[in-house]
C-alpha cells in the first residue's frame, strides 16, 4: 500500500480508533455495595468490569476491521 493510500486509510477510518479513548466510561460497581463489602472484593469487581469493557471494545474494533475485508476473505 502506497504512503498516500495509508494516509487516506487512517484519515477515513479515524472513527474506528475512538474505542481506544481512555476516558471511555466503564461499568463500575454500586457504591453502596462497595461500602458494605470487603475493599478487595470491590477492587476485583471494578477490575472485572473494566476488563469486560476492554474486551468489548476490542471485539468491536475487530468487527470494524472485518467489515473492511473483501467478501471472499470473510469467514
Amino acid at each position: 500500500m502506497a504512503h498516500e493510500q495509508k494516509k487516506n486509510f487512517y484519515k477515513d477510518n479515524k472513527n474506528v480508533f475512538q474505542y481506544f479513548n481512555p476516558s471511555s466510561k466503564s461499568q463500575s460497581i454500586d457504591q453502596s455495595a462497595a461500602s458494605t463489602s470487603n475493599p478487595n472484593v470491590a477492587k476485583k469487581l471494578n477490575h472485572n468490569a473494566k476488563e469486560r469493557d476492554r474486551r468489548r471494545q476490542i471485539n468491536s474494533l475487530f468487527s470494524s476491521l472485518r467489515s473492511l475485508l473483501p467478501a471472499s476473505d470473510q469467514m
